[in-house]
């Protein structure tokens, strides 16, 4: 379906409960709750609404679009410029220059005050923090701008008060390379 779609260039409405199939498959997207539109827009911008259910539990993540500047062959990874900087990931299978969809979920990222040195972690972004909520009984949502770009993490309670996560901080998020999807 994804490839058919991008071939043909059309638009298509696709119906589904599956979050993963949803990220995987589309730009735009419409909310229902019992037949009604609760919310549309961009999917990331939805995804990472943290008063909305998508942005809750496990599963919780953003999708960004990313340009392919080089493949690493020799490594098996390929590295990605989004607005929020440079992202390393295991191969994606696309070609220099080519633009491509990158899963983070929140649970991937952890947070910094200061850069990490002398770690197996491949990117650090720097980031502010816009928005946290609770999300269970001991853990936090943390909502990120990373460039134009927006992204989620889930800390614990702990960490959010030992780190005092807050609005407006400036912060780092490490994502190991190998948690990232295309």
């Amino acid at each position: 379906l994804d490839e058919m779609q991008r071939q043909l260039a059309i638009p298509v409405l696709y119906v589904s409960h599956a979050l993963d199939e949803v990220a995987r498959l589309t730009a735009h997207m419409v909310l229902l709750r019992e037949g009604r539109v609760v919310d549309s827009g961009e999917l990331n911008s939805l995804l990472t609404r943290l008063d909305l259910p998508m942005s809750r539990g496990r599963n919780a993540e953003a999708v960004i679009r990313a340009t392919v500047l080089a493949n690493d062959d020799g490594d098996g990874l390929s590295e990605l410029r989004f607005s929020g900087g440079v992202l390393w990931a295991p191969h994606v299978g696309a070609a220099p220059g080519e633009r491509v969809r990158v899963r983070i979920r929140a649970r991937d990222i952890s947070l910094t005050l200061a850069p990490a040195t002398g770690t197996s972690v491949l990117n650090v972004l720097e980031v502010v923090v816009s928005e946290v909520v609770d999300d269970g009984p001991a853990q936090s949502l943390v909502r990120l701008a990373a460039g134009e770009d927006t992204l989620l993490a889930r800390v614990t309670r702990r960490s959010r008060r030992v780190l005092d996560i807050s609005p407006g901080k400036r912060m780092y998020a490490q994502i190991k390379g190998v948690a990232l999807g295309a």
